[in-house]
Formats: structure tokens, sequence, C-alpha cells
């Protein structure tokens, strides 16, 4: 019994830790590219998720049998349309991760094909293919675009110089370097509609299209549309145009509204999308991001060497995973519909989607700075659902009717919001100190691991063994592999492993002590480490306690003297290493300061003892049954360790690095020199100094007024208010611009948002006074969109004639170009997540002088320069090619452009099968539409001698489409149920106005297919390390639901109804029934803001109180 207390404080300092460790290892995978919206969405839903089945080419003989894309598709299910987004396949093979990029474009163009078939196969679409790259922009979207590719030089130039400070480094030290290969790729930058690179990869994009349509059995049967780089608009945005015009035509025009649709892409607004469309039957394919590789260090003894071709075949074989749209639409149904409403309110289920998606755009969009209030990894977005189903039966209405938001309703939503965003700040800015003090500790704890360890004590500490952190899932071990350390001679001695029960004794932790240090612990000490530990149980136990008491029993924070705060300080209980080695550092400060001095003057068999630059230790990765990539094995014995934890929390060592140690003479491979180069690279990026030099303190009085003074320079009342009011206007229009972006396409070509920062939400008010209206307008051509978004040193993809106005002193548009601009890391710690303080693009001064330029353009760059329609490939076998047979005829005696654009001709419904549209003949300067000789653009490539594909320009029409089910929707068999919702979310805030329960019932897993299982479980593993639940209700705490409360009715109460039809209301609560579906206000004093003593935390500290009993009446 004596050591229960113990074990709950292991459990909640560990819950703690592994906390801390989440949100920081969620912020390093930001980072590095994971979305994090879609991670939220597959944990909370994971039965939208399924594997990929894949056919894999038979190799006979040596000679590969490929596979017949014509048989049915292995997954157990047909798809009619894939939409590629071609940048989501362009980026990756052109500078693919952890291995060199390809050298040449023809590598690019070999690995993006390849790319291609392989999708292709998974899917097998029956009808359509529809290929979509990147064209130009509206405005809104250009100036990210010029973000991202002025950090992307200026990241480049940065990264060239640390490579020749490392090749110098290295060189010195004897150790030989990989030559530096220069690629003809290198540029990223080029990756933009206008460049040479892109009209090569059109034309080799073309060329691939017919040779697979007469040579591919499954290709023969379907069309292809490809809008390549000359055609505007963002690639995903014209694929849901495609859609939205083929909805147009479901009445009789030749498109089936059950069509199944699959789209590829890496964005994660492609979700938003899809469920914008209404079109039931859909899927998002896209690569898994979740993905627990194998681990490598068992196999090779833990040396962790890296492994080159291993990296690229498991970079090329990369699993996939299908999101269903259907499963998701679902979900949203069934956990966004409020428990309890009034009766005259009518909801409907697809303006659920709407408001979903609409919610969703406040956390995040690539045309509007993040919002200050939402971030995602705080749980925003379970946040805004919570307030939705509290505050959908006041609005009056849904968010968004036919895809238009209702400003009066949005209005009331934000305000709603805005109540908390105080206490968001005041949480966020102690979760952030809460990180940075921990990550001090483990740079200190570093620090000391070497000043209190000469090299005869670096030994494995298999006393430890074993590790709180990973749930005792590794054994202890010695670290006796060691290799390549410049250090004197050293013995490891094996030290006998204590258990828990020893260690959890006061004498055995003496001892523990003694050994370590090689002292003798006096029996005073003894007993005083027992009263710490006395101490420091109550005080535990006085913790819990306070957090099971209600509101109004919270306590005022008492005044502590400074004696007091001083004892409290020295009260610490030896309970892990790293508690012991603490405070045998405060005991011994003065005698490590002198051997500090000395370690200084005399060697200390390390290069590195201060730095920490240099661990004296190999890399081991972590084999645990959770282990992740990354994640390390302590050297000392202690156990496995995530990988965001820079040093051992237990002894202290220092993380070893991945990179394995040479020697003098030694070879370092490029793989391995380009790892260094890396992990170089992202320790510069790393800014964790300027957040702690932060000087608006969001939460503290007075932020939201040095928020606006630093941030945009108003230092008046007067000046703040018009500046604000700006900001709140321009942002709500881009609220509103955005919503029909996704629901009508590009409503206004020119609009941007002309900040660099996003208004408060508790600003965002009176918004009906707000203009509604856009301006059209016409997109840039694509040399001026090159102009508006690259930097100087992307110049090289322009006519020369452009070279001057980028780099000339004396251009009249210099400041459009900086060679070096602000980041300002506005309270993020990674560079990445900076907002570049760039000029804004004026559109008139820039217009004005690339016009006077047009007249020096060459033939193929003034065609480089063209705006263009879509092509459309048909082999001759399919109906279709009758009316571009049939056009191109008409057309073929007349060579005025401006006549032959009036030769389109309507396709008619017979022959689209799901391709509505207009054909139009090949420009004058294209050759024929089916020519029997087709010359291959690539070296690699041979001919196409014997042609039997059609191609003709294709041009869709801008019907405005009813965001809504068609008539004729067979909705698909509803597969969940209410045991299928997750658990109510434990929100970012806790707040008595905001309520969870309002249908406490058990997530569910049965039914659960593979891919929904793994993501579930590492989920869990994440999240219940510490014995808690993150993110979740643990199932001891979930209550019934009240007796009297309104139940969500079962997927079939919605699927009975007719398409287009509104939901019957749901039924009333009977009196005495409590739905805590209402906004309720706050009791006298519980708003947010500073408590009492001055202790601006203390609010967020106050558990919610208890639900009112049944029939209560409250």
């Amino acid at each position: 019994m004596c050591f229960a207390p113990r074990r709950k404080t292991t459990t909640t300092k560990k819950k703690k830790r592994e906390e801390e460790e989440e949100e920081e290892e969620e912020e390093e995978e930001d980072e590095m590219g994971v979305p994090a919206f879609y991670r939220w969405l597959s944990v909370k839903y994971p039965k939208i998720i399924t594997d990929v089945v894949e056919d894999e080419p038979v190799d006979i003989n040596g000679n590969k049998v490929f596979i017949d894309s014509s048989k049915p598709n292995p997954n157990g299910q047909e798809f009619d349309n894939l939409y590629l987004d071609m940048n989501g396949i362009i980026h990756p093979c052109f500078h693919p991760e952890d291995r060199p990029p390809p050298t040449t474009e023809e590598e690019v163009f070999s690995n993006i094909f390849d790319y291609i078939d392989r999708l292709f196969l998974m899917i097998r679409p029956r009808k359509v293919l529809y290929m979509a790259i990147d064209g130009v922009a509206p405005r809104a979207k250009m100036n990210q675009q010029r973000s991202r590719r002025f950090r992307a030089a200026q990241e480049a130039e940065e990264k060239e110089i640390e490579e020749e400070k490392l090749r110098e480094k290295l060189i010195k030290e004897g150790i030989e370097v990989p030559p530096k290969i220069k690629s003809s790729v290198f540029d990223s930058n080029v990756i933009t509609p206008g460049t040479p690179f892109m009209a090569r990869l059109a034309e080799a994009l073309k060329f691939y299209v017919r040779k697979k349509q007469n040579t591919d059995k499954g290709w023969k049967n379907i069309k292809v549309i490809v809008s390549d780089a000359s055609v505007p608009g963002e690639g995903e945005h014209k694929a849901m145009h495609y859609i939205r015009q083929q909805r147009a035509c479901a009445n009789g025009g030749g498109f089936d509204p059950n069509t199944r649709h699959v789209v590829y892409g890496l964005d994660a607004d492609l979700i938003m999308l899809a469920l914008a469309t209404h079109e039931p039957h859909f899927h998002i394919l896209r690569e898994v991001v979740f993905q627990q590789k194998r681990n490598e260090s068992a196999q090779n003894g833990g040396a962790g060497a890296i492994d080159k071709n291993a990296k690229q075949i498991a970079i090329a074989r990369k699993p996939f995973q299908l999101l269903s749209v259907t499963i998701l639409r679902e979900y949203l149904a069934l956990d966004l519909t409020p428990p309890v409403l009034p009766a005259t309110f009518s909801i409907d289920r697809e303006r659920i989607f709407d408001d979903f998606v609409f919610m969703c755009f406040f956390v995040g969009n690539d045309f509007l700075p993040h919002s200050p209030t939402l971030e995602i990894r705080e749980g925003a977005i379970d946040m805004l659902m919570t307030i939705y189903k509290q505050e959908l039966g006041n609005l009056g209405g849904h968010l968004v009717e036919d895809g238009e938001p209702n400003l009066r309703r949005v209005g009331q939503f934000i305000r709603a919001v805005a109540q908390f965003e105080e206490q968001i700040f005041q949480k966020r800015a102690k979760r952030e100190a809460q990180m940075r003090s921990r990550r001090k500790r483990e740079k200190e704890m570093s620090r000391q691991f070497y000043k209190k360890n000469n090299q005869s004590n670096l030994i494995g500490k298999s006393a430890l063994g074993g590790s709180i952190n990973a749930s005792d899932r590794a054994p202890a071990y010695i670290a006796a592999n060691t290799k390549g350390v410049k250090r004197k001679s050293a013995q490891f001695t094996e030290v006998k492993p204590i258990g828990r029960e020893t260690e959890a004794n006061v004498s055995a932790a003496a001892a523990l002590r003694a050994k370590l240090l090689g002292k003798k612990v006096a029996v005073q000490n003894e007993k005083a480490l027992a009263k710490e530990q006395k101490e420091e149980e109550k005080e535990d136990v006085k913790e819990e306690e306070e957090e099971k008491e209600t509101k109004g029993k919270k306590k005022a924070k008492t005044t502590e003297v400074k004696e007091e705060e001083e004892e409290e300080m020295k009260e610490k209980k030896i309970e892990t290493a790293t508690d012991l080695f603490n405070e045998i550092k405060k005991e011994e400060e003065t005698k490590q300061e002198e051997e500090e001095e000395e370690t200084t003057k005399e060697d200390s068999g390390f290069e590195s003892i201060e730095t920490d630059e240099d661990v004296p230790f190999e890399f081991v990765q972590a084999t645990g049954a959770d282990a992740r990539p990354g994640d390390w094995r302590c050297p000392s014995g202690c156990g496995d360790m995530q990988k965001t934890r820079k040093s051992c929390f237990r002894c202290g060592c220092p993380k070893p690095s991945e990179i394995p140690r040479l020697k003098k003479g030694d070879t370092m491979e490029k793989a391995v020199f380009l790892k260094q180069l890396e992990e170089l690279f992202e320790k510069k990026n790393d800014r964790e100094d300027e957040m702690e030099a932060d000087n608006i303190r969001l939460g503290e009085i007075g932020w939201k007024e040095r928020y606006y003074d630093t941030k945009m320079g108003s230092h008046d009342l007067n000046s703040r208010r018009k500046v604000v009011r700006g900001m709140v206007e321009e942002f709500i229009r881009g609220l509103l611009w955005v919503c029909k972006y996704y629901y009508e396409g590009c409503c206004s070509w020119g609009w941007f948002y002309p900040y660099h920062y996003a208004p408060f939400a508790t600003d965002m008010v009176d918004l009906e006074l707000i203009s509604t209206e856009f301006e059209l307008g016409k997109p840039f051509k694509p040399f001026d969109q090159l102009m508006g978004v690259l930097p100087a040193a992307s110049a090289h993809a322009l006519p020369p004639a452009f070279y001057p106005l980028m780099a000339d002193e004396d251009s009249p548009i210099i400041d459009f170009y900086p060679k070096h601009f602000d980041l300002d890391m506005n309270g993020k710690r990674f560079a990445w997540q900076a907002v570049a303080l760039l000029p804004w693009i004026d559109a008139d001064r820039l217009l004005k002088e690339t016009r006077n330029l047009d007249c020096t353009l060459t033939p193929e760059e003034a065609n480089r320069n063209m705006i263009n329609i879509e092509l459309l490939y048909a082999h001759e076998q399919l109906p279709i090619t009758k009316c571009m047979l049939k056009v191109a005829a008409v057309a073929s005696k007349i060579d005025d452009e401006d006549i032959r654009e009036k030769c389109a001709l309507k396709i008619p419904a017979n022959d689209a099968n799901g391709t509505c549209g207009e054909v139009l003949p090949l420009k004058v300067s294209d050759t024929d539409c089916c020519p029997k000789l087709i010359e291959s653009p690539m070296m690699s490539e041979e001919n196409i001698n014997d042609n039997r594909v059609v191609c003709a320009r294709y041009r869709l029409g801008r019907t405005k489409v009813p965001p809504r089910l068609l008539e004729g929707t067979v909705l698909p068999k509803p597969v969940l149920d209410q045991s299928d919702l997750p658990p109510p979310p434990k929100l970012f805030i806790e707040d008595s106005r905001l309520r969870t329960d309002f249908a406490r019932m058990n997530g569910n897993s049965a039914g659960l297919n593979d891919a929904g299982k793994r993501i579930l479980m590492q989920s869990l593993q994440m999240q219940q390390r510490g014995g808690g639940v993150r993110g979740g209700m643990p199932q001891a705490m979930m209550m019934p639901v009240q007796q009297g409360a309104y139940q969500q009715p079962p997927p079939q109460y919605y699927q009975q109804l007719p398409p287009n039809l509104t939901y019957a209301q749901p039924p009333h609560l009977q009196p005495g029934a409590t739905g805590g579906g209402y906004y309720q206000q706050p009791p006298p004093g519980g708003g947010s803001g500073y408590s009492p003593g001055g202790n601006r935390f203390a609010a967020l500290r106050r558990p919610p109180p208890p639900p009112p009993p049944p029939g209560s009446g409250q």
C-alpha cells in the first residue's frame, strides 16, 4: 500500500510528459509535411480509411509480365472517373525525400509516368482519366506561391553555404566526401506555368497519353483529358470544375448521377472540395501518412546505418489508402446533428456538410493568413463542431445556403467562438512555456551528463532497466557498441538491474545514488529523502482532490512568501534517474563549475562536451511494439524514447545522431552526407530562442493592442480602429471568396487579402455591412505570373528580355524582388512557419512593364505565354471520336484562329458517356487530330508509328449548379450507426459553456478495416501511454445518456427521405429533460481573464461542473 501513491505520481508525471511529447511530435510532423487535417479526420472517423490492394507485376525468367488494367479491380469495387492533381506527382518525382534528386529532365518525366501507371492500376477507371497541372492561379493564391518560392530560393542559398561549410569541415577531418553533382533540374521553382520545363513536360505528357491509349487495353476504352499549365486554375479546382459542369448535364445530358469518382492529390482541401460537390460516390486516393515502417535496427545489429537502396525501394512502393467521402458524409450527418432543435428549425443534411466545410476555412486555407485564435493541433475543429451543435438552433438556419454564407448567422457563430479567445491564448501560452521548459531541461541534462560523468563513467547503466516512457517496452541495453568515438580507452562494466519495487524503496534510491557516483550516502540523507517523498505524495493527492472539486468550490490563489517558495523548490522526490541527477547537480554546483574549467583545459576524450554536437554513442532505432521511425533507444539502457526527445528523461544522455560515425580515411556515402546536411539545416531552422523573445504575449493584459501595434504599426486608437476594420472586412470577404471558389469556381481573378496577418475573432463584428460583390476580371498570362511569384534567382525561367526587370537596380519594379526579406516568427518555432514579410505586387505597375516586352518574344516564347483550354484524347473505337473528327474536318480549310474558335461542336449525349461539353479543332500550329506518326520528345522513348488516338480541344461551360443531390441519385447503404460515433472530444480549454456530452456513446471499432484499425491503434498507443486518453474521454468517465434526452435517428431515418428535401424535425424534449444543446450564459465572475491573485492560468484549471440530475429542470 505504501507504493500506491508513488505509482499515481509516476502516472501523473508520465501523462504530462507524454502529452508534451505528443504535441511536439505533431509540431515536427507538420514540419515534415504531414497534413494535420487528414491526420485529425482519419483518427476521429477511422472507418473512412481503407488500404489499397495492388496487383504486382510478375517476373518470369527475368521478363516482367505487366498487369492487364482492363481486368476487374482487385479492391472489390469499380470506379468510373479518376482525377489526378499532377502537382502532387511532379513535386515528389522532382525532388524526392531521403534520396538524391534526378539529374535530368528525362529522369523526372520517367518517374512521373511510372507514378501515373501505378495510380491507374490501383483505380482502373472505366470512363474518364482527368490529369490537371496547376495553371495560372488567382491573385489570392499567387501571394502564397510568391512566399513559398522566395523562401525556397533563400533556403537554397543558405543550404549551399551550409553544404560548403560541411564539406570543408569533413575534409579537414580527413573524411572523403562524395563529389558535388550539379543537377540540371535543381531549381524547383521552375514548376510554375510558363517555364520551359513545364512546356516540355506538357509535350512529354501528351506523347505518354497517346502511347498508353495505343498499347494498353485499360486505356483504350476511356477518354483522357489533359489540362496542362497553360490552362488557368489550380489543378484540383480544374478537376472539380469538370465535375460540376458534368452535373449540369445530368438531366438527359449524358451524365450519370451515380458516377463513382476517385481523386488523387496530397492537399487536404481535396476533402473539402469533394464534400462541396455533393457527389455521394466519392473517394480520395493518397499515400499512407502514418506508416509505421519496419525497424531495421534489429536486423543490422543496431548500427543505425543508412541503406540507400532499401530507402529508395521503400519510397517507390509506399502504400496507398482510399478515403471514403461516402462514409465521411455519414459520420458528419450523425456527429453534427444537434440533439435538440427548435420546432421552427428545419435541418438539411446537405447543408450540414456545407457548414462543416465553411467552418474548416477558419482553421486554415491557402488564400488567407492563419487565424491567431484557432490551431488545428489544439483541437480547433472539435471546438468549432461543439459550438456549432450548441448554436445551430439559435442561428435560425444553416451558416451556408446554396453555397452562399449568411453573414448574419456567421457573425453570431463567430461571437460564440470569440468568447473563448482569451482562454485559448492563456492555455496556449502555458503549454508552450511547459514545452520550452522541458526542452531546456533536456539540454541542461545533456550538459550535466557530460560534466558529471568522465569517460570511465560513460557506461551502459542497465541499473535503470526499462522505461516508464515506453511502458517497459524495451529491455535494458548496454551501450557497448559505441564505435568511432574519439576518446581514450574506457571500460564498460555491467551493473545489476534494479527492479521497480527496489527502486521505489528509499534505501535502494540511496544505493543507486551511491552506484552512480561512487559515494556513500549518510543515514540522515536517507531520512531526508523519505521526508521529501512523503511531502511530495501528499502534494500529489491534494492536486487530485482539487481537480475533482466543482466550480463553486474553487479556491483563490494564496500568496506565498519567498522563503516558502525556496523551500518548495528544494522538496523533490527522487523517483527517476532524472530527478537524481538534478538533485546531485544542485548539491555540487560549485564543484561542477571548477571541473568544467578544468575540462576545457585538458583533453577530455570527446570532440565537444558543452555543445553536445558530438554525442559519443551510436544511434539505435527503437524496436518496441509501438516504435515509429526516428524513435531511439537510450544508450545507457533506459529504454526507448520518442524521436522528439533530445535527451533521455532518466539519465540525461543526449539523443545520438542517426549519422554513422566515421574516422580519418573513411569515405562518406552520399546518402549519409545528405542526411547530415539535413540535420544541420533543421537545427538552423529551429528558432526556439525567438519564441521566448515574443513581446506580444497573447492572453496577458493589453495583448490585442500590442498585437496590432507590433504587426500593423497602429500606435493610436483611431488608426488602430481603421486598420482593424479594414482587416476584418477583407478577411470576411476572403471567406466569401473561398466559399465561392469551392462551390462555383473563381469569382474574382484579381482579389487578394492585402495583409500579412489575420484579425482576432473578437473583432469580427457587424459582418452584415460588408460588401459581397466581386469583379471577375481576367487571369494573368503565364509570364505575368512568373514575374509575380518568382525571385530574381529564378529569372532563368523567363525570357532574357525580362531579366533586367528583376535584377537591374534601375528597374521601375525592382522593389518587388528583395534579395533578403524578414521572417516574422509570429510565435512559432520553426522557420517554415514564419510569416515572410514580402512587398505586395502592384498589378498595374507589373503589367505595364511586361506588356512592353511582348514584342520581344520569339514564337516559342509567345506560345508558352498563351492561355489555352483542355485537350481531349480518345481511341478511334470510341463513339465520341465521331464529333471530334467532324469538327476537325470542318476547320481543316480555315487558317484564321478567330474563325476556328467558332467551330465548336457540342458532344451528343449518347456519345458523351460522362464527358459533356464542346469540342473544338486544334490550333493551326498543332498537328493533325490523328496523325499516323508521332515523334517522341524523349530520347528514351521510341516514336509511335501507327497512332489510332484522336485529339481535340475541349471546352466546359460555366453553369452554376446548386450544391445538392441530383435527381436519380441512389445513396449507398448506410454502414454506420450511433455506436460508431467517436467519444466526446477533450477540448483544448475546459469551460462549462462548452458541452461535449451530447450523446455519450462509446466509439465502436467493430467493422473497421485493417487501415482504420491501424490508425486507431496508433492513435491510442500515442494517447494512452500516460494512462489517459488525450483528445477523447476515457470509458470510465462516460456517463449514460440522460433520460428523456433526444437520441439522434439512425442513418435509415435520413436515407428514406427523397432527395433535395429537408429533413423532418426531431422530436422535442419531454418536460424536465435536459439536452445541453444551447449556449448558457456563464455564472457571475466566471468569464475569461485574470483570476484573483494575478494567476492568468488559474481560470484554465477549473473543472467543468457536473451535469444536473434528470428532472431538475435546469
